[in-house]
């Protein structure tokens, strides 16, 4: 008769004898770019670890736990192989990103627009008047008395008669 704890040793050896090493890549869209080792959990949530990662030329054996993940590290992962395809999946996910399923020219526009004489953007730089962030659009030129100042700074004032040219999504400009 085996003890107890003898009986568990004996399950954790098979279990371990039963595990490999794969190879995995991580995706440019996978949850796991940019997160450390510490935060992605691979450890507690896959039941895998993560013995070395490939980085262009350089091979890191034994990452540590502050190791930051990006797109195209080639990961050395150790686990069983039902945890193995599991975090492959992860790992590897390709997330569909809907503004590349059409041709860019089908979303992309550029179009101007005249700064009237009763305009709140007169006297206002460019960063003062426009929030990128919230307009997704891009002023990259302004016509100025027959001049062209192309790709303004965010400092440039404007004035009235100004046409601006913009660029960005259809939907946004």
């Amino acid at each position: 008769l085996q003890s107890p704890s003898a009986n568990f040793e004996q399950k954790m050896r098979r279990h371990v004898w039963d595990a490999s090493v794969q190879e995995v890549i991580i995706s440019p869209s996978s949850r796991l770019v940019g997160q450390t080792l510490e935060q992605s959990q691979i450890r507690e949530k896959y039941n895998v670890l993560i013995a070395a990662i490939d980085r262009g030329q350089q091979r890191i054996f034994g990452p540590p736990r502050q190791c930051i993940l990006y797109p195209y590290d080639k990961l050395f992962v150790v686990g069983v192989e039902q945890d193995l395809l599991i975090f492959k999946q992860i790992a590897e996910e390709l997330i569909p990103i809907e503004s590349f399923s059409t041709d860019i020219h089908e979303q992309f526009e550029l179009h101007y627009y005249d700064i009237e004489a009763n305009s709140p953007l007169i006297g206002q730089t460019i960063r003062q008047g426009f929030n990128r962030d919230q307009g997704g659009s891009i002023i990259v030129a302004i016509e100025r008395d027959q001049q062209t100042i192309l790709h303004p700074s965010g400092e440039t004032q404007l004035h009235q008669g100004d046409r601006i040219w913009l660029a960005g999504h259809h939907s946004r400009i």
